[in-house]
């Protein structure tokens, strides 16, 4: 008969609770069950010389634990840190939804006023021209014919986004019509936006590309 110590009793009997925990008993007399009760202790501690009983008999593609060491305390040189997470996108979305706001704001600007304007309290749209990420600005390229829209990383790690609001005409009516365009930088930046060209179907500035 093999006999176990206080500690090793307490974790097979432990164990035994978590096995049944795991399978189902059918019908009222236990009919289908593991049985797991008919399992001798010799049979499941027979290999008591190893590290570990945990596995092998019962479960044998279980995860085997084993003791290293009696000490709880970590070594004073390891450095717990927490996991950073990249508000990037976050940040980005502001200036992002900040410059095509600008963009409709320039738009029904015009459609009142039949001009671009360089000052944002002048759209009412309640854009400041600075927050913690980003400043905000405009640049009239043609006060009747374009006007881009900016808004510029303050932090390393954040792109910048600009804006063209510009008048044309469609082939079908002769009336003036305005159009806009967004555009994000490709890789991150603080530098100002080069100007957009002014053409029949103006493009992004080099280093920026079209966005929705």
């Amino acid at each position: 008969m093999i006999t176990l110590d206080v500690e090793s009793g307490i974790l097979f009997n432990l164990y035994l609770t978590v096995l049944r925990s795991r399978f189902d008993f059918c019908g009222e007399t236990g009919e289908g069950a593991l049985g797991l009760d008919r399992y001798t202790l010799q049979s499941a501690i027979a290999s008591k010389h190893s590290d570990n009983i945990l596995g092998g008999f019962f479960l044998p593609n279980s995860l085997f634990l084993n003791r290293i060491s009696n000490d709880t305390n970590l070594p004073k040189d390891i450095e717990i840190t927490s996991p950073q997470v990249r508000s990037y996108p976050i940040k980005q979305s502001e200036a992002k939804n900040y410059v095509g706001t600008l963009n409709r704001a320039q738009q029904a600007f015009f459609l009142e006023k039949n001009y671009f304007t360089s000052k944002l309290v002048d759209l009412g749209s309640g854009i400041i021209p600075e927050t913690e990420n980003y400043k905000y600005q405009i640049v009239v390229l043609n006060s009747t014919k374009a006007v881009q829209n900016i808004g510029l990383a303050k932090k390393d790690g954040l792109k910048s986004y600009t804006g063209l609001v510009y008048v044309s005409q469609t082939p079908n009516s002769p009336e003036a019509y305005t159009f806009a365009i967004m555009c994000a930088s490709l890789k991150p930046t603080r530098q100002m936006p080069p100007k957009f060209v002014l053409q029949p179907e103006p493009e992004c500035p080099s280093g920026y590309e079209k966005i929705q």
